[in-house]
């Protein structure tokens, strides 16, 4: 008799844990079907896709200059710009990049579509494995490429109705000839 009393005392408790067990069951479920469906289906917006060489599924189809990009000041003190430059396969994954990267900066002011001033910093080459490595940010999964030497006009781009932009253009050889990616990265003075 001690033991059906003990018993139904204990069974009110394990229904509830079970319930609680399927509820937390259902949440998990829901929570990681909405992150699939909402946080990896199309959420990737890149610049200039390129296809896929058979003979190398993962090779970069796009890149992006990513918005961690930001006026810095360099060791020195001096101004500087580091861009943060990502590159992603077919499957919208990070991924390492191996060609030449061009990095522009343009100032563009008033209403006019065209560019006003614009400066090219020398290639880099990403074919260069130590160079790779030493570029290669793992947090961010990105290139971190400082762009120092600034000319005034890129300082002053903070100014009411300018627009400075960062463009990066990536060559890069495969079997079936070369692939060239761009991307553009811009923000406006104040209003």
């Amino acid at each position: 008799m001690d033991t059906h009393a003990s018993s139904s005392i204990l069974r009110p408790r394990l229904s509830r844990t079970l319930r609680g067990m399927r509820w937390t069951v259902c949440g998990v479920m829901l929570g990681a079907w909405c992150g699939w469906s909402a946080g990896c289906v199309g959420t990737f917006q890149p610049g200039t896709v390129a296809s896929v060489p058979a003979d190398y599924p993962f090779i970069p189809v796009s890149v992006r200059v990513f918005p961690l990009t930001h006026m810095a000041e360099d060791p020195q003190g001096m101004p500087a710009v580091v861009c943060h430059i990502e590159f992603r396969d077919a499957w919208g994954e990070s991924v390492k990049a191996a060609g030449m990267l061009t990095i522009s900066v343009t100032l563009t002011e008033g209403a006019s579509s065209q560019p006003n001033k614009s400066v090219e910093w020398e290639a880099v080459d990403l074919s260069d494995l130590a160079r790779n490595a030493e570029l290669y940010d793992k947090a961010t999964r990105t290139y971190r490429v400082q762009l120092v030497d600034l000319p005034e006009w890129i300082r002053e781009g903070g100014e009411r109705n300018k627009r400075v932009a960062v463009h990066a253009i990536f060559v890069m050889s495969t079997s079936e000839g070369d692939v060239t990616l761009t991307d553009e990265l811009g923000w406006n003075g104040a209003e």
